[in-house]
Protein backbone atom coordinates (compact mmCIF):
# COMPACT_ATOMS: atom_id res chain seq x y z
CA UNK A 1 0.00 0.00 0.00
CA UNK A 2 1.35 3.42 -0.97
CA UNK A 3 -0.60 6.31 0.56
CA UNK A 4 -0.29 9.72 -1.09
CA UNK A 5 -1.76 12.92 0.37
CA UNK A 6 -3.24 15.19 -2.29
CA UNK A 7 -3.65 17.97 0.28
CA UNK A 8 -3.90 18.12 4.07
CA UNK A 9 -7.17 16.15 4.09
CA UNK A 10 -7.50 13.97 0.99
CA UNK A 11 -5.35 10.90 0.40
CA UNK A 12 -5.32 7.87 -1.87
CA UNK A 13 -3.71 4.45 -2.21
CA UNK A 14 -1.71 4.83 -5.40
CA UNK A 15 -0.67 1.18 -5.53
CA UNK A 16 -4.10 0.00 -6.72
CA UNK A 17 -4.66 2.61 -9.44
CA UNK A 18 -4.99 1.30 -12.95
CA UNK A 19 -2.03 1.95 -15.23
CA UNK A 20 -4.13 3.44 -18.01
CA UNK A 21 -6.46 6.43 -17.80
CA UNK A 22 -7.40 6.77 -14.12
CA UNK A 23 -10.85 8.15 -13.31
CA UNK A 24 -11.36 10.43 -10.31
CA UNK A 25 -14.82 11.72 -9.41
CA UNK A 26 -15.12 14.37 -6.72
CA UNK A 27 -18.38 15.49 -5.09
CA UNK A 28 -18.16 18.88 -3.38
CA UNK A 29 -15.63 21.35 -4.80
CA UNK A 30 -14.34 24.52 -3.19
CA UNK A 31 -10.79 24.91 -4.51
CA UNK A 32 -8.61 22.62 -6.59
CA UNK A 33 -5.47 21.86 -4.55
CA UNK A 34 -6.14 18.12 -4.33
CA UNK A 35 -7.31 17.82 -7.93
CA UNK A 36 -4.38 19.82 -9.27
CA UNK A 37 -1.92 17.50 -7.51
CA UNK A 38 -3.70 14.42 -8.81
CA UNK A 39 -3.58 15.80 -12.35
CA UNK A 40 0.12 16.51 -11.96
CA UNK A 41 0.78 12.98 -10.74
CA UNK A 42 -1.47 11.40 -13.38
CA UNK A 43 -1.62 13.75 -16.39
CA UNK A 44 -3.61 11.26 -18.50
CA UNK A 45 -6.29 10.91 -15.85
CA UNK A 46 -9.91 12.03 -16.22
CA UNK A 47 -11.32 14.19 -13.42
CA UNK A 48 -15.06 14.82 -13.13
CA UNK A 49 -16.38 17.03 -10.35
CA UNK A 50 -19.79 17.96 -8.94
CA UNK A 51 -20.68 21.02 -6.89
CA UNK A 52 -24.22 21.51 -5.62
CA UNK A 53 -24.23 25.20 -4.70
CA UNK A 54 -24.58 27.30 -7.88
CA UNK A 55 -22.75 30.22 -6.26
CA UNK A 56 -19.75 28.06 -5.40
CA UNK A 57 -19.92 26.42 -8.83
CA UNK A 58 -19.82 29.65 -10.83
CA UNK A 59 -17.14 31.10 -8.56
CA UNK A 60 -14.89 28.14 -9.35
CA UNK A 61 -15.77 27.77 -13.05
CA UNK A 62 -13.07 30.07 -14.40
CA UNK A 63 -10.34 27.94 -12.81
CA UNK A 64 -11.92 24.53 -13.35
CA UNK A 65 -10.79 24.04 -16.96
CA UNK A 66 -7.15 23.84 -15.80
CA UNK A 67 -7.77 20.67 -13.84
CA UNK A 68 -11.13 19.14 -14.71
CA UNK A 69 -12.48 17.30 -17.70
CA UNK A 70 -16.04 18.01 -16.53
CA UNK A 71 -17.44 20.31 -13.84
CA UNK A 72 -21.16 19.89 -13.17
CA UNK A 73 -23.54 21.99 -11.06
CA UNK A 74 -25.57 19.21 -9.44
CA UNK A 75 -25.86 17.39 -6.13
CA UNK A 76 -25.02 13.70 -5.80
CA UNK A 77 -26.83 11.40 -3.43
CA UNK A 78 -30.40 10.69 -4.45
CA UNK A 79 -32.29 10.84 -7.74
CA UNK A 80 -34.48 13.78 -6.91
CA UNK A 81 -34.47 17.47 -6.09
CA UNK A 82 -32.83 18.07 -2.73
CA UNK A 83 -32.80 20.86 -0.19
CA UNK A 84 -29.45 22.61 0.27
CA UNK A 85 -29.06 24.76 3.37
CA UNK A 86 -26.53 27.54 2.77
CA UNK A 87 -24.45 29.43 5.31
CA UNK A 88 -22.31 32.57 5.27
CA UNK A 89 -19.26 30.30 5.37
CA UNK A 90 -19.78 28.73 1.95
CA UNK A 91 -17.87 25.55 2.76
CA UNK A 92 -20.50 24.81 5.42
CA UNK A 93 -23.46 24.30 3.07
CA UNK A 94 -25.32 21.13 3.96
CA UNK A 95 -28.16 18.85 2.92
CA UNK A 96 -29.07 18.72 6.63
CA UNK A 97 -29.75 21.43 9.19
CA UNK A 98 -26.45 21.58 11.01
CA UNK A 99 -26.36 19.43 14.14
CA UNK A 100 -23.85 21.65 15.96
CA UNK A 101 -23.00 25.23 15.11
CA UNK A 102 -19.80 27.23 15.28
CA UNK A 103 -19.30 31.04 15.24
CA UNK A 104 -18.44 31.01 11.52
CA UNK A 105 -21.56 29.08 10.54
CA UNK A 106 -24.50 31.47 10.19
CA UNK A 107 -27.57 30.39 8.23
CA UNK A 108 -28.10 32.31 4.97
CA UNK A 109 -30.85 30.61 2.94
CA UNK A 110 -32.20 27.35 1.53
CA UNK A 111 -32.36 26.41 -2.16
CA UNK A 112 -33.61 23.35 -4.03
CA UNK A 113 -31.38 21.73 -6.61
CA UNK A 114 -31.20 18.69 -8.89
CA UNK A 115 -29.57 15.57 -7.48
CA UNK A 116 -28.53 12.23 -8.98
CA UNK A 117 -27.21 9.04 -7.42
CA UNK A 118 -23.75 7.57 -8.02
CA UNK A 119 -25.03 5.03 -10.56
CA UNK A 120 -26.40 7.85 -12.69
CA UNK A 121 -23.10 9.74 -12.31
CA UNK A 122 -21.51 6.75 -13.99
CA UNK A 123 -24.23 6.41 -16.62
CA UNK A 124 -24.27 10.10 -17.60
CA UNK A 125 -20.48 10.17 -17.94
CA UNK A 126 -20.26 6.77 -19.65
CA UNK A 127 -18.03 5.33 -16.93
CA UNK A 128 -17.72 1.63 -16.22
CA UNK A 129 -15.32 2.12 -13.31
CA UNK A 130 -14.22 4.89 -10.90
CA UNK A 131 -10.70 4.54 -9.54
CA UNK A 132 -11.19 7.16 -6.82
CA UNK A 133 -14.38 8.70 -5.48
CA UNK A 134 -13.69 11.78 -3.32
CA UNK A 135 -16.57 12.93 -1.11
CA UNK A 136 -16.53 16.31 0.61
CA UNK A 137 -20.18 17.19 0.33
CA UNK A 138 -21.25 18.24 3.83
CA UNK A 139 -23.78 15.52 4.57
CA UNK A 140 -24.38 14.16 1.08
CA UNK A 141 -21.79 11.48 1.78
CA UNK A 142 -24.31 9.49 3.83
CA UNK A 143 -26.63 8.81 0.88
CA UNK A 144 -23.70 8.11 -1.43
CA UNK A 145 -22.18 5.65 1.02
CA UNK A 146 -25.52 3.89 1.44
CA UNK A 147 -25.57 3.22 -2.31
CA UNK A 148 -22.55 0.96 -1.71
CA UNK A 149 -24.84 -1.58 -0.05
CA UNK A 150 -25.45 -2.58 -3.67
CA UNK A 151 -22.71 -5.02 -4.69
CA UNK A 152 -22.86 -4.03 -8.36
CA UNK A 153 -22.27 -0.38 -7.44
CA UNK A 154 -19.39 -0.91 -5.04
CA UNK A 155 -17.61 -3.28 -7.45
CA UNK A 156 -17.28 -0.35 -9.86
CA UNK A 157 -15.43 1.90 -7.39
CA UNK A 158 -11.85 1.13 -6.35
CA UNK A 159 -11.48 3.44 -3.35
CA UNK A 160 -13.30 6.27 -1.62
CA UNK A 161 -11.74 9.20 0.21
CA UNK A 162 -14.57 10.53 2.34
CA UNK A 163 -14.99 13.47 4.71
CA UNK A 164 -17.58 12.60 7.33
CA UNK A 165 -19.12 15.68 8.96
CA UNK A 166 -20.05 14.46 12.39
CA UNK A 167 -21.01 15.82 14.84
CA UNK A 168 -21.24 19.24 13.14
CA UNK A 169 -24.01 18.14 10.78
CA UNK A 170 -25.26 14.76 11.97
CA UNK A 171 -24.62 12.62 15.06
CA UNK A 172 -21.58 10.34 15.04
CA UNK A 173 -23.89 7.31 15.26
CA UNK A 174 -24.78 7.90 11.59
CA UNK A 175 -21.15 7.45 10.56
CA UNK A 176 -20.73 4.45 12.84
CA UNK A 177 -23.75 2.77 11.25
CA UNK A 178 -22.15 3.21 7.81
CA UNK A 179 -18.96 1.56 9.09
CA UNK A 180 -20.94 -1.30 10.64
CA UNK A 181 -23.03 -1.84 7.52
CA UNK A 182 -20.34 -1.79 4.85
CA UNK A 183 -17.13 -2.21 6.81
CA UNK A 184 -16.96 -5.89 5.86
CA UNK A 185 -16.47 -4.85 2.23
CA UNK A 186 -13.75 -2.23 2.75
CA UNK A 187 -10.41 -1.66 4.39
CA UNK A 188 -10.97 1.56 6.37
CA UNK A 189 -7.99 3.84 7.03
CA UNK A 190 -8.20 7.01 9.10
CA UNK A 191 -6.03 9.87 7.87
CA UNK A 192 -4.11 12.50 9.79
CA UNK A 193 -4.82 16.19 9.40
CA UNK A 194 -1.98 18.61 10.30
CA UNK A 195 -4.46 21.30 11.37
CA UNK A 196 -6.10 19.02 13.90
CA UNK A 197 -9.50 18.98 12.21
CA UNK A 198 -11.49 15.79 11.68
CA UNK A 199 -9.43 13.75 9.19
CA UNK A 200 -10.75 12.04 6.11
CA UNK A 201 -11.14 8.28 5.80
CA UNK A 202 -9.93 6.14 2.94
CA UNK A 203 -12.09 3.14 2.16
CA UNK A 204 -10.47 0.58 -0.11
CA UNK A 205 -12.69 -2.09 -1.59
CA UNK A 206 -11.78 -5.63 -0.60
CA UNK A 207 -11.24 -7.94 -3.54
Amino acid sequence: MNLIYLDEYHFINSSILRDDKQILVKVGVVGFIDLAKFKKLYPKSMIIAYEADPDNYYKECSESFKYLDKFINCAVGKNKQIQLNRFTNNVSNSVFPRHKYDPNCVYKDTIFIRSIDIDNVMAENKLDYIDILVLNCEGGELDIMKSLYNENTRNKIGQICVSFHDPRIYPTKEKEKIFNDIGRYYHIIKGTCPKGNVPDYLMIRKV
